[in-house]
């Protein structure tokens, strides 16, 4: 579960980065979801974890309930609130997917939700539709090995992002994102854990062959001694 922790100077370092002036989407009132919103991914064994972020902008000056859908890729089979959301603000929608629902104070508010999309042969796939208009998305990750090709949204390479002395490519969206679009990022050169049997069984191997070794060794000196 610790993979789902993303560390606080990352959120504070995207939260100045990323959501210090939000572009309203989605909007209740004085309340809307900013229209700039950030993927965070790393592999580990067969698996891809990822933090997926975007912030609440209540105008108001007083604290506000606000709800809506999250935009978590399909096929995920867990997830946790990492900044922003307890668990008991999180609920499953009839449509399928998450709904938040929170009385947001005034102000931005960054909310951060990891998840797990497991991984076959090397290769992951992350689905997305999109449940409202949204002008910028990023996609970062510090896995120089990792491979992201992208359909159905136009992404671009852009400048590293620097955090905590970390270097993370990041991919933005080329153009805005309208409701409803659906965007397929393909991950493939993830570690798999037969790369981590492979070493384990090499391993094993050599221990027995040294145990061999030794054995033998033994014999040899029992055996002079004898004589």
């Amino acid at each position: 579960m610790h993979q789902f922790i993303l560390k606080s100077f990352i959120c504070t370092t995207l939260s100045v980065l990323y959501f210090s002036l939000p572009v309203l989407a989605s909007e209740s009132e004085n309340i809307q979801i900013a229209e700039r919103h950030v993927f965070v991914l790393h592999s580990g064994p067969d698996v891809l974890w990822g933090t997926y972020m975007f912030g609440v902008n209540n105008m108001g000056s007083e604290a506000t309930l606000f709800s809506d859908r999250i935009n978590l890729p399909s096929g995920i089979t867990d997830f946790a609130p990492q900044e922003g959301l307890s668990n008991e603000e999180l609920k499953a929608s009839p449509e399928g997917g998450l709904v938040f629902e929170k009385e947001f104070p005034p102000g931005v508010t960054l909310i951060a939700i990891g998840f797990k999309l497991p991984a076959q042969l090397g290769k992951a796939s992350l689905q997305l539709k999109f449940h409202y208009d949204i002008s910028e998305m990023s996609i970062l990750t510090k896995d120089d090995s990792l491979n992201l090709e992208f359909v159905g949204v136009p992404m671009q390479l852009g400048d590293n992002t620097i955090m905590s002395n970390e270097t993370y490519r990041t991919f933005k969206s080329s153009q805005k994102i309208a409701k409803g679009q659906q965007l397929e990022v393909a991950v493939s050169n993830i570690a798999g854990r037969a790369n981590f049997w492979l070493v384990g069984s090499i391993f094993a191997a050599l221990l027995l062959l040294l145990a061999s070794i030794f054995t033998l060794k033994t014999k040899e000196s029992i055996e002079v001694a004898e004589l």
